[in-house]
């Protein structure tokens, strides 16, 4: 995953950052009420896996995961069909510009009255923008399959299942597992919001909310920096993966 040489590189900022921040604080230049201690934070890190971190952080990954899951089965399909058929992309383009431009908290609002404040709302609004990432990333995927690549596998008699199964898929993955990567990433962001947004008994973004309205800003820094800790660590589990099961990207 890391090389060695890349590895100082990569936790030079980090430790400048980390570097500045002491220094700040041991000089008092900011209000400690908005920039607390380092020590402050760990130790608060440290509190909040001795309480229901653990819960919250597993209540966040499983809305994620599922949004993820859901929105797979829906827009790999989907993306595909489109790909397939220029004149049924045409008559959809619109709609499709429409939905992924427009912002996804104007969305909460209606989710929330159809499907209620619980899990159900949560993972729905976090499928319907991750939907739109995923479906144009596996139409364009289809898209860019060379068209002499197509005709070679006609030639060899692969038609309906076959070519698609073992040609149009296969060719368009890469663009996909780009969607799914970027939606990895947006379904986490948008169920933390959600948490926030929406109320929920346990998960990140209930942390982040609940130190926001008390201003226990050592303990939403923490909560914080295990938010992007985590989103850090499922994208390098992402990646790792990709290497190992789909090896043949970019060969």
């Amino acid at each position: 995953m890391f090389t060695t040489n890349k590895v100082p590189l990569q936790i030079f900022a980090p430790i400048l950052i980390l570097i500045l921040w002491m220094i700040a604080d041991g000089l008092k230049i900011v209000n400690p009420v908005f920039l607390p201690s380092l020590k402050d934070v760990a130790i608060n890190i440290i509190n909040i896996f001795l309480l229901d971190g653990f819960y919250a952080v597993g209540f966040t990954l499983y809305r994620t995961f599922t949004s993820l899951i859901i929105t797979s089965l829906i827009a790999i399909p989907v993306g595909l069909i489109l790909g397939l058929n220029k004149n049924l992309y045409t008559s959809t383009e619109l709609l499709i510009d429409f939905f992924r431009s427009v912002p996804a908290t104007a969305f909460f609002p209606i989710f929330l009255l159809f499907l209620g404040i619980g899990d159900m709302a949560k993972i729905g609004i976090s499928v319907f923008v991750c939907f739109w990432i995923l479906l144009i990333n596996t139409y364009y995927g289809v898209k860019n399959i060379p068209a002499t690549r197509l005709k070679v596998a006609k030639v060899y008699k692969a038609e309906g299942y076959n070519l698609l199964r073992f040609v149009i898929f296969y060719d368009s993955l890469p663009q996909i597992v780009i969607g799914l990567r970027l939606s990895l990433s947006i379904s986490l962001i948008i169920t933390i919001v959600a948490e926030m947004f929406i109320g929920t008994r346990y998960g990140l973004g209930k942390i982040i909310y609940d130190s926001y309205a008390i201003y226990d800003t050592a303990q939403l820094f923490a909560a914080i920096f295990i938010t992007g800790i985590l989103g850090y660590i499922l994208n390098k589990l992402f990646i790792s993966t990709e290497k190992k099961f789909i090896h043949w990207i970019g060969k």
